[in-house]
C-alpha cells in the first residue's frame, strides 16, 4: 500500500523559530541559517537540501523614533547587527 501525503496550500511564517518548528513537524521546507539548525542537522532531524535557485537575501530594517536622542544601547545594537551582517556576507 502506498500512502501519499499531499500539501494543501502553503505554510508561511515570518519567524525562523516557527519555520524550524514547521519543518521539524513535517510541514515542508524551511530556509534557515545552518548555524540555527546545527543540532538538528547533526541528529538527522533536519537535512540540508540544495535549491535550484538561491533565495533572496534577508532585508532587515532598524526603525527608531529619532536621530536626535538615541539611547547608546540602541546605537550599539544597530552596530552589532551591521557587524553580524558583514560577517555573514564574508562566509
Amino acid at each position: 500500500m502506498l500512502n501519499l501525503n499531499r500539501s494543501i496550500g502553503h505554510f508561511k511564517v515570518n519567524s525562523g523559530q516557527l519555520a524550524k518548528a514547521g519543518a521539524l513537524a513535517g510541514l515542508g521546507f524551511a530556509i534557515l541559517p545552518a548555524e540555527f539548525c546545527r543540532d538538528e542537522i547533526e541528529t538527522g532531524s533536519l537535512e540540508v537540501i540544495t535549491l535550484e535557485y538561491k533565495p533572496e537575501d534577508l532585508v532587515l530594517y532598524a526603525f527608531y523614533a529619532s536621530r536626535k536622542h538615541i539611547a547608546k544601547k540602541v546605537l550599539m545594537f544597530i552596530e552589532h547587527l551591521k557587524h553580524q551582517a558583514n560577517l555573514d556576507a564574508q562566509k
